[in-house]
């Protein structure tokens, strides 16, 4: 690479980082919320950086991996070292999170560029990517480091594939072992060599590393995925048609999102789809049908808009709910798809206005053949200025509540905030009610219930402690067939135990969890006591 399109590289990343650090500066000192507990301040597995902890983070069917249900070593060894330098402070997490979003981005430019966009094209799709509301979610969630990191090892892998194909596929193995939705660049890079007419025998055998590489990662992956369970406890399907429903209505609210910006949340619950006539299955099934249509055209002859619709077809698939997750959707599973579709849908675009100036006057050609990158100028305003009012939700865990209750009412955080409410206002009967329905919908998380000073007012009330030792049963009832329980799991079970007042089988399950060994130890010890003396731990 020449100087000055190194220095002209180095300007686009310093003018990405410079916007990025300035849309998201309202969420850089937000606290850990939700799975940031899990994967960073209680993950026990990442505090101690030692040779022991680096062995068990990378061991595929060690405590680690079962811990978070994901083979994940390298976004855990980043988190690690994230610990060691910042600690409990997340302003370092969140600027980590913010500029490694802005380089992936400039690497996504990069990509449009390499794969034959036009210049301004490739710059203004990035610039829609970088600024998208759908990405908050995946930016401003500190432990989504991982979806970033491998992110933009995929882009690398794709960027170097047809010079530097060993590298290619280191960079592509690390993307791999960072997070498994990386393996969504495998059909774009297959379609990218197919083609390709250059050295596309050597290339081919290089991509049969790729998918060597896949098979051999999603081993451990899917172990410690089954480990951990993901059945949707929260909203079981009736039936095989409601779940088919789901997944088109889902698939086309991700559509709205990616286009628009339209209902973008925190903590998405989905109810399922429970009609042939429900609109989101209508529009699901209109662009899902549109997609497909285009695919067929593009497929015959793969170039390049073969290969990004491979892309965010393979981002896509993982989260479509074909294997239901406790949550249904998320903001943050676009962060795969996005790419792909973008860059996708401009290609279309562009082909469709040619198609029309070429059948039309002259007077309007140039017109017509501007009209997808002007239409992609205006989004990235429309989309950045929705961007803007999302990110400050993420300064706070109840904002982020909040919203994820205005729009999901039903849901188990509009359940939770509703029984606060019902708290506050003295309406314990109200409010130990919704804690029961909470329970109906198999949720498990009784933990935060126990320690919540909001619901405090409800505790003396003798329907909680049956509402608890319910939603701790749930949690009972899920970790039933896992076989054995890791340290941190026998912990939980000895609390849940302890919920329900079933002292000698939490006692049982706190000595198991010392026979066990590992981090906890020391706590499970003070817990052990405190149950053995019979006082409470919340």
């Amino acid at each position: 690479m020449r100087q000055s399109e190194t220095r002209a590289w180095l300007g686009a990343l310093a003018a990405a980082s410079l916007l990025a650090l300035l849309l998201y500066a309202p969420s850089a000192t937000g606290p850990f919320v939700g799975d940031d507990y899990g994967y960073v301040l209680h993950n026990e597995y990442i505090h101690d950086l030692s040779g022991d902890s680096l062995g068990e983070l990378l061991d595929p069917r060690g405590a680690a991996a079962a811990y978070l249900t994901n083979y994940s070593p390298l976004a855990q060894l980043a988190h690690a070292l994230q610990w060691q330098w910042f600690g409990t402070e997340t302003v370092g997490y969140h600027l980590t999170n913010v500029l490694l979003h802005a380089g992936t981005s400039v690497l996504l430019a990069a990509l449009y560029l390499a794969w034959g966009l036009p210049r301004a094209a490739a710059w203004i799709l990035a610039a829609i990517f970088l600024v998208h509301p759908a990405n908050v979610e995946a930016v401003a969630w500190i432990f989504q480091l991982k979806t970033i990191c491998a992110l933009a090892l995929s882009l690398g892998a794709l960027l170097l594939m047809k010079r530097h194909p060993a590298g290619s596929l280191a960079l592509f193995t690390a993307a791999l072992l960072t997070k498994i939705s990386a393996v969504a660049v495998l059909p774009a890079a297959i379609l990218r060599t197919l083609a390709s007419d250059e050295r596309k025998r050597s290339r081919s055998l290089w991509l049969l590393g790729w998918v060597g590489i896949a098979v051999l990662c999603s081993i451990p992956q899917q172990w410690a995925f089954s480990h951990g369970g993901s059945a949707n406890v929260f909203q079981p399907y009736a039936d095989v048609g409601e779940h088919f429903r789901t997944i088109v209505a889902i698939a086309g609210r991700y559509l709205a999102l990616a286009f628009t910006g339209f209902g973008a949340s925190a903590f998405h619950q989905i109810p399922p789809s429970s009609a042939w006539t429900e609109p989101w299955f209508l529009f699901g099934v209109f662009g899902l049908g549109a997609i497909g249509a285009r695919a067929v055209v593009v497929f015959r002859r793969p170039g390049a808009e073969a290969a990004f619709w491979g892309f965010a077809a393979a981002g896509w698939l993982p989260t479509s709910q074909v294997v239901p997750f406790v949550f249904s959707m998320g903001d943050r599973y676009l962060y795969f798809v996005l790419p792909g579709l973008l860059g996708a849908t401009f290609l279309a675009a562009q082909a469709a206005a040619q198609r029309l100036a070429g059948a039309g006057s002259q007077r309007w050609a140039r017109p017509l053949r501007a009209l997808p990158t002007v239409a992609g100028a205006f989004l990235v305003v429309a989309l950045g200025a929705q961007a803007a009012v999302r990110i400050p939700l993420w300064s706070s865990e109840l904002r982020l509540e909040l919203d994820a209750a205005k729009n999901y009412p039903e849901g188990s955080v509009g359940l939770v905030l509703r029984a606060r409410r019902a708290a506050g206002d003295q309406d314990p009967e109200l409010g130990v009610a919704l804690l029961e329905r909470l329970a109906d919908t198999g949720y498990d998380t009784f933990l935060p219930l126990l320690r919540d000073p909001g619901l405090a007012p409800l505790r003396s009330h003798p329907g909680f402690e049956a509402a608890m030792s319910r939603v701790a049963g749930n949690w009972i009832v899920a970790v039933a067939g896992r076989d054995p329980l890791i340290q941190p799991e026998l912990r939980m079970l000895g609390l849940a135990r302890w919920a329900r007042r079933e002292r000698e089988d939490a006692i049982a399950a706190y000595r198991r969890g010392l026979g066990v060994g590992g981090p906890l130890d020391e706590a499970i010890r003070a817990e052990l006591a405190q149950v053995e003396a019979g006082r409470a731990l919340y």
